[in-house]
């Protein structure tokens, strides 16, 4: 009896590592889709997280501290933000408001520094109507979702643009008080 058991165990060799080799295609192409999947919906939450940590930072600020800021702090003290390589600074936009009637301000119509922009917002002008003041900040996050799983099998898979984040807030000290704003 033991001829029989050995000679069908010959004619079995190898057969776990071909069984292995047709499971383990599917079994990790699942594994790495829920992978992408997590870090997909882990992108969608902090698109609303990062534009409302950069908001928060912008309106206590002075304006000239923004690109630091955002290049700084805008993936919370990070330079890119863990498992997410295509959410950067340059997806975040930062924009002040008119406080009158919520306008871009550019340019010519920013005032110069913290306490100009202060005295706008108090006095009026000769004719009664407010002047450039920052009232609100505008912060918005654009970015889109690029599964890395097909970089790894040379599919390139579409990029997927997750909703556009944006918050306004309303502006506080804009960095009237020195000292705390600089990366």
């Amino acid at each position: 009896m033991s001829i029989f058991v050995r000679a069908s165990g010959r004619k079995q060799r190898g057969a776990a590592a071909v069984e292995f080799a047709l499971i383990a295609v599917f079994f990790f192409a699942v594994l790495f889709g829920i992978v992408e999947f997590g870090r997909g919906l882990y992108l969608w939450n902090s698109v609303q997280e990062v534009t409302r940590y950069v908001a928060r930072e912008a309106v206590v600020c002075w304006r000239e501290d923004w690109n630091t800021m955002r290049d700084a702090r805008g993936m919370m003290g990070l330079p890119v933000l863990p498992a997410a390589p295509e959410f950067t600074s340059a997806n975040i936009t930062i924009e002040p408001l008119r406080r009158a009637d919520m306008a871009v301000l550019t340019g010519a119509n920013l005032p110069d520094n913290v306490d100009e922009n202060a005295s706008n917002c108090i006095i009026p002008d000769a004719v009664g109507t407010p002047r450039n003041c920052i009232g609100y900040v505008r912060v918005r996050v654009n970015a889109s979702f690029t599964p890395l799983i097909g970089t790894l099998v040379w599919f390139p898979l579409p990029s997927i643009p997750l909703p556009l984040s944006t918050v306004v807030m309303p502006a506080e000290s804009l960095g009237f008080m020195r000292g705390g704003c600089a990366a």
